[in-house]
C-alpha cells in the first residue's frame, strides 16, 4: 500500500523513490489518469539523475527519447521506461496498472493505491 496527499491545487500526489547507481532521489509526482506512460520526469531532473537512454526501435517513426530507472513501488523494485514532460513529474497509468487508486479529493486528503489481489 501506497499513500499520498492532495496539494493545494487538488492534484493528487505520491511520493517515489528512484535508484541509481549513485544515488537514492524521492521525488513527489502528480497522478496523471491522460497519461499513458509509466513515469515522466523533465529534462532537468533526468540529466540530475544522470538517467541512461534507451536505445529506440529504428523502425519506429518516433523521435521521442526515452529513459530507464529504477523505482520503489510498493514494495517492490522496478526498472521502469521514463518519459521527458515539461512541468511536474507525473505517475502513468502504466505504472498503476493493477493497482487500485482511491482519492480524497479535498485539500491534504489522501491518497492511497493499493495492489489489486
Amino acid at each position: 500500500m501506497m499513500h499520498g496527499l492532495v496539494n493545494i491545487n487538488y492534484e493528487a500526489m505520491l511520493r517515489l523513490v528512484i535508484e541509481t547507481d549513485q544515488q537514492r532521489q524521492s521525488i513527489d509526482a502528480i497522478i496523471n489518469t491522460t497519461f499513458k506512460g509509466y513515469l515522466g520526469l523533465p529534462k532537468h531532473m533526468i540529466a540530475m539523475l544522470d538517467l541512461p537512454s534507451l536505445p529506440q526501435d529504428s523502425e519506429e517513426e518516433t523521435t521521442e527519447t526515452f529513459y530507464r530507472a529504477t523505482v520503489i513501488w510498493g514494495n517492490e523494485t522496478r526498472s521502469i521506461p521514463i518519459t521527458v514532460v515539461s512541468g511536474e513529474p507525473v505517475v502513468g497509468m502504466s505504472l498503476l496498472q493493477g493497482y487500485s487508486l482511491q482519492i480524497q479529493v479535498t485539500q491534504h486528503g489522501l491518497v492511497t493505491v493499493n495492489q489489486i489481489r
